[in-house]
């Protein structure tokens, strides 16, 4: 049996778990594998565009410009995958890259004017997709349900650090 970070040492707030099926990491996983496949139908279909390629254009629009080991982090993505991509993006003109002042060896990623475009058509479709997915909660329950999974997604990331930092 693999031991329990520290920081879990404490009685168990989830309920029993008879099957997978009960385990939330199978819930959002089954929730972020039906999100993954009507995403990337229409993205692919519409805009030439996978699912990865719009997660890095959307985080270079949220935070740009943006360190590239900074946007690689947030996804916990592969180097290689995201070194290719993020190329990709570079000869369809959706992105440019520069040196970062801080570091010459290390890159910034930036919107072009047809990535900002493209970002915009993308950003509508997911605000729609997305009204249609939380349209069986209550405003309320939305949002408790995004702060939740702010909440859960920082802890697992803290364990996840914690672990590797331990080895």
């Amino acid at each position: 049996m693999i031991p329990l970070p520290k920081s879990t040492e404490r009685p168990s707030v989830h309920p029993e778990i008879a099957d997978i099926t009960d385990a939330l990491s199978f819930k959002v996983a089954r929730l972020n594998a039906i999100n993954d496949r009507a995403g990337s139908y229409h993205y692919k279909l519409n805009h030439n565009v996978t699912l990865n390629q719009w997660r890095i254009l959307g985080l270079v629009s949220a935070f740009g410009p943006v360190p590239s080991r900074e946007v690689r982090e947030r996804l916990y993505m592969d180097k290689g995958q995201f070194s290719r991509i993020v190329n990709q993006l570079v000869d369809r003109g959706l992105i440019h890259t520069r040196p970062l002042a801080s570091n010459a060896s290390a890159l910034a990623l930036d919107l072009t004017s047809a990535g900002r475009k493209l970002h915009d058509v993308l950003i509508r479709f997911t605000a729609e997709r997305n009204a249609v997915t939380a349209s069986v909660l209550t405003a309320s329950e939305c949002e408790t349900l995004l702060r939740l999974l702010d909440k859960v997604g920082d802890h697992a990331h803290a364990l996840l650090m914690e672990r590797q930092r331990e080895g």
